[in-house]
């Protein structure tokens, strides 16, 4: 739902899984619809800012590189 944010298809989406949740019939299958993707967004955000700072790693040890001088 997080990477669908931008494209204004989040809202829609929201509105479904509230109307699921209240009518699951059971508070914990509500909080199970309800904090689905929840903990996905938060897991993907993770995934993201892992890759990112494993990017900035790998480019922080990555030897410079040499300026020529051939005129």
């Amino acid at each position: 739902m997080g990477v669908l944010h931008g494209t204004g298809v989040e809202t829609p989406t929201q509105v479904l899984l509230s109307a699921g949740a209240a009518s699951s019939g059971s508070r914990a299958a509500a909080m199970v619809l309800m904090l689905s993707p929840v903990s996905g967004m938060v897991l993907a955000d993770l995934a993201i800012a892992a890759s990112w700072v494993t990017g900035l790693l790998g480019v922080r040890s990555a030897p410079a590189p040499r300026s020529s001088s051939a005129v």
